[in-house]
């Protein structure tokens, strides 16, 4: 099976966790190593400040729609293809 870039394939792993990287920031998710996709920071904001976010529910509704190219590291993953 080819695999066209970026995907279009849904994403469920933001929806399940949060993922939070050892310097306190929120991340995208587990693969977000350098923190380009970050959502907040543990050490500034409250978690549920975090999971209820701007930036964490754009990120839920462009994945949930398959909308991987708005995320440069989301476009070349292929985890978590439902």
């Amino acid at each position: 099976m080819v695999m066209l870039l970026p995907l279009q394939e849904k994403c469920s792993c933001i929806t399940k966790k949060l993922e939070i990287r050892y310097d306190g920031k929120a991340v995208i998710c587990s693969h977000d190593y350098y923190g380009i996709h970050q959502i907040g920071d543990i050490s500034k904001q409250h978690i549920f400040d975090i999971w209820y976010s701007k930036a964490r529910i754009y990120q839920v509704n462009q994945l949930s729609m398959g909308n991987r190219k708005e995320f440069e590291l989301c476009s070349r993953c292929s985890d978590f293809i439902e």
